[in-house]
């Protein structure tokens, strides 16, 4: 699971830390497909399986991000599509067993970038713990912060 934030201000309410690299990363790619993973606070266990960690991503979408705001807390999401199964980019093509068991569902549309690149800084380096729509970039940005 991940947290969906509205701006930099919720992310603060629910991150215990960011350190210089974290807090460079985070203003050169957000709002887009970036979720990094970072120390949680304020937020339930069962959100986070009981582990002190949590992805969060400021997504590059306005009316989203405006949904977020009225809501006035992070939205819990998760990827559309099963775990090792291909990436949807179509509502769709949505699975049945996904939608029965969510409470709201949010159509943006076509989507065509590839996944979101999920990172997470360690000793101040990066591991890029899934590769996507970004992940060439910040590896040409940060190549001397990079664990391969």
């Amino acid at each position: 699971m991940i947290i969906l934030v509205s701006d930099i201000d919720m992310v603060n309410e629910y991150v215990a830390f960011l350190s210089s690299l974290e807090k460079d990363i985070i203003k050169k790619y957000w709002p887009g497909p970036l979720t990094i993973i970072l120390k949680k606070k304020n937020i339930s266990d069962i959100v986070t399986a009981s582990l002190d960690e949590i992805g969060i991503r400021l997504p590059d979408n306005e009316s989203l991000q405006e949904l977020i705001k009225k809501i006035g807390r992070p939205i819990i999401a998760t990827s559309a599509n099963i775990s090792s199964k291909e990436t949807i980019n179509e509502i769709k093509w949505l699975e049945d067993s996904i939608a029965k068991n969510v409470d709201y569902i949010y159509n943006g549309g076509l989507i065509e970038n590839q996944s979101s690149t999920i990172i997470k800084v360690i000793n101040d380096k990066i591991k890029i713990i899934r590769s996507g729509d970004i992940s060439k970039k910040i590896i040409d940005d940060y190549k001397d912060n990079i664990i391969m």
